[in-house]
């Protein structure tokens, strides 16, 4: 089991804009870690207006963390690099594997929150 987050993160994982990338590919959580006095904050990359980051590392780490001061949206706050980075790459694999799709306004199916529930907790217990 990877490290528990200090602190967990506050976004709306569902409510994330999907933004295609100049390859085709689509981005909804990219994200960057970035080294605060009390831990690793992984943020996002991808804004609910639909920007994404772009640039260098440094560039996109800077726009990613102006973007916290301004809304205060995280992804959580990490003891480290290896437990953002794992948390990181445990995101990814469950948007891969559609953990986070909206159902359908047509197919008249609530979100449910169990579900976000039961996908965190896997997503921790992976780590």
């Amino acid at each position: 089991m990877g490290q528990q987050p200090k602190r967990p993160g506050n976004i709306n994982l569902f409510a994330q804009p999907r933004v295609k990338n100049p390859n085709g590919s689509i981005s909804t959580v990219d994200s960057i870690s970035v080294g605060v006095d009390d831990g690793e904050l992984l943020l996002p990359t991808v804004t609910p207006d639909g920007r994404h980051f772009t640039g260098t590392r440094e560039s996109v780490a800077q726009q990613a963390f102006a973007e916290y001061r301004k809304t205060g949206r995280h992804l959580g706050l990490f003891p480290d690099v290896n437990s953002a980075n794992a948390a990181a790459q445990a995101l990814h694999e469950a948007y891969t594997r559609g953990d986070y799709d909206v159902p359908l306004a047509s197919s008249r199916r609530p979100i449910q929150t169990d579900r976000l529930i039961a996908g965190l907790q896997r997503l921790l217990r992976r780590r």
